[in-house]
């Protein structure tokens, strides 16, 4: 003979692993979605960045700093 009490807790134990499991399936679907979020925000900021580098290649072939140096210590008078 089975105790009601013992199988009622047991039940009860089983429905709240089988609600924690969907929670866990829940935010690992959460996180992945997260995940690939961040893969496109990571690669629209490489995109950037290969842009602002062309942009800073061009402008040093546009505008090349100059060849003779000034020395800081001497306030610039030689």
């Amino acid at each position: 003979m089975s105790d009601p009490i013992i199988r009622a807790m047991l039940e009860e134990q089983a429905a709240s692993l089988r609600a924690s499991a969907a929670q866990f399936d829940m935010n690992r679907a959460a996180a992945l979605a997260s995940a690939q979020d961040y893969a496109v925000q990571a690669g629209g900021a490489r995109t950037q960045a290969a842009k602002i580098e062309e942009s800073l290649a061009a402008y040093d072939e546009a505008f090349p700093p100059p060849t003779d140096e000034v020395d800081p210590e001497s306030g610039g008078a030689e």
